[in-house]
Protein backbone atom coordinates (compact mmCIF):
# COMPACT_ATOMS: atom_id res chain seq x y z
CA UNK A 1 0.00 0.00 0.00
CA UNK A 2 1.05 3.56 -0.55
CA UNK A 3 2.40 5.46 2.48
CA UNK A 4 -0.43 6.72 4.71
CA UNK A 5 -2.87 4.02 3.57
CA UNK A 6 -4.00 0.97 5.52
CA UNK A 7 -6.58 -1.81 5.58
CA UNK A 8 -8.34 -3.27 8.58
CA UNK A 9 -8.18 -6.57 10.45
CA UNK A 10 -11.24 -8.84 10.80
CA UNK A 11 -12.01 -7.03 14.10
CA UNK A 12 -11.29 -3.46 13.06
CA UNK A 13 -11.71 -1.89 16.51
CA UNK A 14 -13.52 1.42 16.98
CA UNK A 15 -13.62 2.32 13.30
CA UNK A 16 -13.32 0.88 9.81
CA UNK A 17 -14.40 -2.34 8.14
CA UNK A 18 -12.35 -5.46 7.44
CA UNK A 19 -11.25 -6.49 3.98
CA UNK A 20 -13.79 -8.73 2.28
CA UNK A 21 -13.87 -10.66 -0.98
CA UNK A 22 -16.74 -11.89 -3.10
CA UNK A 23 -15.66 -14.96 -5.08
CA UNK A 24 -16.69 -15.97 -8.60
CA UNK A 25 -15.20 -19.46 -8.77
CA UNK A 26 -15.55 -22.21 -11.37
CA UNK A 27 -17.65 -25.26 -10.49
CA UNK A 28 -15.81 -27.57 -8.10
CA UNK A 29 -13.79 -24.81 -6.38
CA UNK A 30 -14.56 -23.60 -2.85
CA UNK A 31 -12.88 -20.75 -0.95
CA UNK A 32 -12.31 -21.07 2.79
CA UNK A 33 -12.07 -18.35 5.41
CA UNK A 34 -9.43 -15.64 5.14
CA UNK A 35 -6.37 -16.27 7.32
CA UNK A 36 -5.64 -13.08 9.24
CA UNK A 37 -2.08 -12.31 10.40
CA UNK A 38 -1.63 -10.35 13.63
CA UNK A 39 -2.47 -6.66 13.00
CA UNK A 40 -1.02 -3.45 14.39
CA UNK A 41 -3.01 -1.55 17.01
CA UNK A 42 -3.13 2.05 15.80
CA UNK A 43 -4.41 5.27 17.33
CA UNK A 44 -5.74 8.03 15.09
CA UNK A 45 -7.86 10.95 16.35
CA UNK A 46 -8.45 9.19 19.72
CA UNK A 47 -9.81 6.09 17.93
CA UNK A 48 -8.11 2.70 18.23
CA UNK A 49 -8.16 0.37 15.26
CA UNK A 50 -6.47 -2.87 14.25
CA UNK A 51 -4.96 -2.50 10.83
CA UNK A 52 -2.20 -3.36 8.38
CA UNK A 53 0.16 -0.94 6.64
CA UNK A 54 2.67 -1.61 3.87
CA UNK A 55 2.65 -5.08 2.34
CA UNK A 56 0.07 -7.56 3.64
CA UNK A 57 -0.81 -11.03 2.40
CA UNK A 58 -4.26 -12.27 3.31
CA UNK A 59 -4.23 -15.99 2.56
CA UNK A 60 -7.35 -17.91 1.59
CA UNK A 61 -7.39 -21.70 1.38
CA UNK A 62 -9.01 -23.14 -1.73
CA UNK A 63 -10.48 -26.60 -2.03
CA UNK A 64 -10.75 -28.33 -5.38
CA UNK A 65 -13.19 -31.19 -5.86
CA UNK A 66 -11.87 -34.54 -7.08
CA UNK A 67 -14.12 -34.17 -10.13
CA UNK A 68 -12.19 -31.11 -11.43
CA UNK A 69 -9.99 -31.99 -14.40
CA UNK A 70 -6.35 -30.91 -14.68
CA UNK A 71 -6.45 -27.82 -16.88
CA UNK A 72 -6.24 -24.06 -16.45
CA UNK A 73 -9.00 -22.21 -14.58
CA UNK A 74 -9.66 -18.54 -13.90
CA UNK A 75 -10.28 -17.66 -10.27
CA UNK A 76 -11.97 -14.29 -9.73
CA UNK A 77 -12.46 -12.35 -6.52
Amino acid sequence: MDPGWHTYWVNSGDSGMPTTLEWDLPEGFTAGDMVWPTPEKTLELDIYTYAYKGTIRLLIPLQVADTVSEKSYVLKA
